[in-house]
């Protein structure tokens, strides 16, 4: 279960859609060999694992479930045509040839038409090469799947029955889904099976009278041809070929500016002091009006409505240190060029949302000239994180060891006891007891 938490955390850490495809993938297979087995020991394996994995990468998963409850993601439910599956199964094509709700690469679960013929044609001897529960319920999982895959039936037709993505979208975490032919990436693994099976007994078949030039030849130049152009392809392109600089961390952070992009890619725009406004994950918290370049005041204005004079630094990446030259009244509102989020606090009044989505304070009493003040970004999900994963780290590498020393202390008085029965055997010295012809054999 330790190992299982283990792979479980680093198979998910920075991919949300990960954690979702595998508790899908893993929870129902689970399920079935639970059944099958007529025994609750592998759920209570997997739910352990996932356990053990969500303290271990709780620096990780709290702050993302946090900021999902914060800005739910909502994606509306889409049905993916049929043919995409056998399209992208068979061709060796890559981009958006057919009408689909994202690129290529997000249904390719491609094997090609020489793997596909081979697995028809070997069908027989691939189903005996598998045990009967093992295939049953790859194909009961791969079908579960492959339907899943195709997106919400109602989305096709509002007087459909819910199908099984319809279900899964009502769940947390699944409606921000937007590409259920992701649920395919599943078929992968039958897929390799036979395909590995159908190749060994073409091996079998292949003699110096009949060497099946062709199949093999179609094997390599479809699979391994078009493996070479996916993989070439993204890195001759002017994106590809970007390399990204390491950019060196200042000691101190005083002012980030704010840059349109990503021209290119982010990876070679992004920095320590950089941010750019139209981000990948843009859609994933409020959107606030934000300018180009480092001023972080928007505007300052007294209850009256009158302009104050206002300057304001970052300390970091969450502090803001606001000054007022002339001193500031009681309810002047500070709009920042910040997208707001809940996570600020304003301890000399309230950090509010600016009604365009950017952060503003309001005072909540009048200040000296010279005042100083300062927003803080704090986030309790991101600290209790931290803890968990390290305490829990611990205790698992406690757990462990312990383990280890007590597997060690069993081979160490294992191989103690097999000392005297060795020392009893030794040349010139006649065994302590001889037993029967037949005993012996039985021993």
């Amino acid at each position: 279960m330790l190992a299982g938490g283990a792979f479980f955390a680093l198979s998910t850490d920075g991919a949300p859609i990960a954690i979702l495809l595998l508790l899908v993938w893993i929870g129902l297979d689970t399920m079935i060999l639970s059944w099958q087995k007529r025994s609750p020991r592998p759920l209570v394996f997997f739910a352990g694992s996932v356990l053990l994995a969500a303290a271990l990468d709780a620096v990780y998963y709290f702050p993302m479930a946090a900021n999902a409850m914060l800005f739910p993601r909502t994606r509306p439910p889409v049905f993916v045509d049929p043919l995409i599956f056998p399209w992208f199964l068979l061709l060796p094509l890559r981009g958006k040839v057919l009408p689909a709700p994202a690129n290529g690469h997000e249904f390719s679960v491609y094997i090609g038409p020489v793997l596909a013929y081979l697995i028809f044609r070997y069908r027989r001897e691939i189903a005996g090469a598998l045990p009967r529960e093992d295939s049953r319920r790859l194909l009961i999982v791969s079908a579960v799947m492959l339907v899943t895959g195709l997106g919400a039936w109602r989305a096709l037709a509002p007087w459909l029955p819910p199908g099984p993505f319809d279900l899964l979208h009502e769940l947390p975490g699944f409606q921000a889904i937007g590409i259920p032919s992701r649920f395919w990436g599943y078929l992968a693994l039958p897929l390799a099976l036979a395909s590995a099976i159908a190749l060994s007994r073409l091996q079998t078949d292949s003699t110096p009278r009949r060497r099946h030039l062709a199949l093999w030849s179609g094997v390599f130049l479809f699979t391994l041809g078009f493996q070479v152009v996916a993989i070439v392809g993204p890195f001759v392109s002017e994106r590809g070929r970007l390399v990204a600089e390491a950019k060196t961390v200042p000691p101190t952070v005083t002012a980030i500016r704010n840059v349109h992009g990503p021209v290119l890619s982010q990876a070679g725009e992004l920095s320590p002091d950089t941010g750019l406004i139209e981000a990948y994950d843009a859609h994933d918290f409020i959107q606030g009006s934000i300018r180009e370049g480092e001023a972080l005041v928007r505007e300052a204005r007294a209850p009256g409505g009158s302009p104050v004079p206002v300057a304001a630094r970052w300390d970091g990446w969450s502090r803001i240190r606001v000054e007022f030259p002339a001193g500031a009244a009681a309810g002047t509102a500070i709009v920042f060029n910040q997208n707001y989020h809940p996570r600020w606090l304003f301890p000399a009044g309230e950090a509010v949302r600016d009604p365009r989505g950017n952060l503003a304070a309001r005072l909540a009493r009048s200040v000296p000239p010279g005042a100083s003040l300062k927003l803080d970004f704090h986030d309790s999900f991101s600290t209790l994180g931290i803890r968990s994963s390290f305490f829990s780290a611990l205790l698992a590498f406690g757990i462990a060891l312990a383990l280890a020393g007590v597997s060690l202390a069993k081979h160490l008085r294992s191989k103690a006891s097999l000392r005297p029965a060795a020392a009893a055997r030794l040349p010139g010295r006649p065994p302590s007891r001889i037993l029967p012809i037949s005993k012996q054999a039985k021993n």
